[in-house]
């Protein structure tokens, strides 16, 4: 955690190597989530993903209290993430629609 305490502010010091390592490592953490070898085991919507790291950075705005994965003031993440996801999300099948099914109970 004390990596997460030295997190320049998104969109600052983008030259910055550790900044970058860290966007790394979050990128290949939602690819995992992606791909399903983290969590699942088969491959997941976007939506699941942007719920995973959403979860990441309550974690760590628990521990912080920053959120170095959301644009300062806002609820959206930080550029490079929310590329990233726009991206899968236009690769994402339409969504099926499903009737419900009645459950019978004797």
């Amino acid at each position: 955690m004390d990596e997460w305490r030295r997190l320049p502010p998104p969109g600052r010091h983008t030259g910055d190597i550790e900044f970058r390592k860290k966007c790394y490592a979050i990128k290949t953490f939602a690819a995992a989530v992606r791909s399903g070898r983290v969590g699942a085991g088969r491959q997941v919507r976007a939506g699941t993903v942007s719920t995973a790291l959403s979860a990441v950075n309550t974690t760590i705005s628990l521990e912080l209290d920053k959120q170095p994965l959301k644009a300062a003031g806002s609820k959206d993440f930080i550029p490079l993430i929310s590329v990233m996801l726009k991206g899968w999300e236009k690769m994402d099948p339409p969504v099926e629609k499903k009737m419900p099914v009645e459950v019978d109970v004797p």
